[in-house]
């Protein structure tokens, strides 16, 4: 299983063609993803929840994107010292999995200042997140938002970098 998810990470950094969006102009969520090493254990999970063709659309989506760091820091608490985002992406159960990815996407497209000015942020799992700043910087419940405003042509990825988002059910 390890190999054929390491086969799949490669196949995704060398082919992001592969994932080409349906925008016209520019790249998609999911395109802006698949350019990023740092989101590589972010991309193997909407792989395995099966969720690239809905933020590969039309529809406008901002996503909270947690780094590879954030999944390996979520993994250690989660799963036990030594572990990393991918063994935790492999343990969790596909409808799990679903229910913590859809937990990092709201419908629309929220830039920073949006987010910020919100009380709280209804995401696809039904739940809601609480933004904030703290010491000067930007949160999405405890995660900082450590780079801001990635923008796609169907929506806005902020990228976070402590944490994995936990939905509340969890």
């Amino acid at each position: 299983m390890k190999r054929k998810l390491i086969a799949i990470l490669i196949a995704l950094a060398f082919a992001p063609a592969a994932f080409a969006g349906n925008c016209s102009d520019g790249d998609s969520i999911v395109d802006l993803a698949v350019a990023t090493p740092e989101l590589s254990t972010l991309v193997a999970a909407v792989v395995k929840a099966d969720l690239v063709d809905v933020l590969d659309g039309n529809r406008n989506f901002t996503v909270f994107a947690p780094t590879n760091d954030a999944f390996d820091a979520t993994a250690e608490t989660v799963l036990g010292a030594g572990n990393t985002g991918i063994d935790l992406v492999n343990a969790l159960p596909v409808d799990m999995l679903t229910n913590v990815l859809t937990y990092h996407v709201a419908p629309g497209k929220r830039l920073s200042d949006a987010v910020l000015t919100s009380s709280q942020i209804r995401m696809l799992s039904k739940d809601f997140t609480t933004p904030s700043v703290q010491s000067g910087a930007p949160f999405i419940n405890d995660s900082e938002i450590a780079l801001p405003d990635l923008e796609a042509c169907n929506g806005v990825v902020h990228v976070i970098g402590t944490g994995v988002l936990l939905p509340p059910s969890m």
